[in-house]
């Protein structure tokens, strides 16, 4: 049964619910990143989900700035849930044991929804660090207008929990977290919580997001069968033809299986990767047409927190990673219907991602041969008012474009009067 050892005071604005188990190398940390924030009208509640190390002794430490519930372990979502159930306050915030909150963070959130009633919850950016709290090159920030949020985070979530704040109106609407999904719990309420509730978001970023060996986002396969629960929650099972199914579950499960086979590649599981990746290709054959799919398998084997940054990026390796893939998916027995027509579409992305990461890492001569690679198989390319005509008007100068258009006037040959369009540096 859970108990709560620290008297009550006044109702505050802000309840920070913080889920605690076995991080007492990180949670005093994390504490005191919520006890000096700028906003200081909260509460903080560390609900201690079982620990057999020494968190309570820890969290003790603080004295009655702590709010300390110790229960038996009923997983993230259980103990989450404890946290809402002991809070006072209008907003509800969350932070794990071993995350940290920037002194604004709490402010921020304030600003954004204090004024504003119509906006049900809040997100914000946050940098990764790692175990030793050293600042990484990748910052997790992604902003989606409110009217998109719930159709984005059908596709997965892209942020942490200690950058969001909901009101607790809105939670006592959607209702608890399940506390039988052990690693995605929170996704699924933001879900929830989009598809009644103006979500909104903004690019300050507000935390730490903690990076190490240890916890369930670790475990990949773990994830993905969490995460195909919550989807048949949602969706419905994965059975069936899947070419009968309802675009948005075909979408959940193909971007559950890319998500599964991007984090499969981060840790170098390439073969499992590639499995995975075959089966969202297969599931939603559009990902063929998505440039951002390609630019993310391009850094896919970028070490953890390292993910887009130019000064760690291998080219090289980039390039054999995606193609081997491509040839993976596309020469397999396995592939078959739509899919089999988007050969010269995935090719064409391709190029085109690697062609953004050589400009971004300095490497023109390479990005103007990825480039006119991406043309010649898809020529239609340079047109495509959605991205790929300004991609190619900033990246690549009049010397590519000349060659482009040649391209385009010779139906992709590069012949005009027996010469060819060859690319220089």
């Amino acid at each position: 049964m859970a108990q709560d050892t620290i008297a009550r005071g006044q109702s505050p604005t802000v309840s920070v619910i913080m889920a605690a188990y076995n991080h007492a190398r990180y949670i005093g940390e994390a504490i005191a990143s919520v006890l000096s924030q700028s906003w200081r009208d909260l509460e903080l509640i560390v609900v201690d989900d079982g620990s057999t190390d020494d968190t309570r002794q820890v969290v003790a430490g603080f004295g009655d700035a702590v709010r300390y519930i110790h229960q038996h372990n009923q997983g993230q979502g259980g103990a989450r849930n404890t946290g809402i159930a002991h809070a006072r306050g209008e907003f509800i915030s969350f932070l794990d044991d071993d995350d940290l909150w920037l002194p604004h963070c709490a402010e921020t959130a304030m600003n954004a929804l204090r004024p504003h009633p119509e906006v049900g919850a809040f997100y914000a950016a946050c940098q990764v660090i790692d175990s030793n709290g050293n600042r990484l090159p990748q910052v997790m920030s992604r902003v989606v207008p409110p009217e998109q949020m719930y159709d984005a985070l059908v596709e997965g979530g892209w942020f942490p929990p200690l950058v969001v704040t909901v009101r607790k109106s809105v939670l006592e609407d959607v209702g608890p977290l399940d506390p039988a999904l052990r690693g995605t719990d929170d996704w699924e309420l933001w879900l929830r919580v989009a598809s009644s509730h103006c979500f909104k978001g903004a690019s300050t970023v507000v935390g730490h997001y903690r990076m190490h060996g240890g916890g369930l986002s670790a475990n990949t396969e773990h994830m993905l069968a969490d995460k195909k629960r919550a989807i048949a929650k949602h969706f419905g099972p994965e059975e069936g033809d899947f070419a009968t199914w309802p675009d948005i579950r075909r979408r959940a499960y193909g971007s559950a299986y890319r998500m599964a086979g991007l984090a499969h590649m981060e840790i170098r599981n390439t073969s499992e990767g590639q499995a995975r990746l075959r089966q969202a290709f297969q599931l939603l054959p559009e990902l063929a047409r998505r440039i951002d799919v390609f630019y993310e398998l391009a850094c896919g084997f970028q070490p953890r927190g390292f993910r887009g940054d130019f000064g760690s990026l291998n080219l090289e390796e980039s390039e054999a990673l995606v193609f081997d893939t491509l040839r993976f998916i596309f020469d397999s027995p396995e592939t078959c219907g739509p899919l089999t027509s988007l050969r010269n579409s995935a090719w064409a992305n391709a190029y085109l991602a690697l062609g953004m990461l050589a400009y971004g890492s300095g490497q023109m001569r390479e990005c103007r041969s990825y480039l006119v690679n991406a043309f010649r198989m898809d020529p239609g390319i340079r047109t495509d008012s959605r991205l790929a005509s300004r991609y190619f008007k900033s990246f690549a100068g009049k010397r590519i474009l000349r060659t482009v258009r040649l391209l385009e006037k010779t139906g992709g040959t590069g012949r005009r009067g027996g010469r060819d369009a060859r690319l220089t540096s």
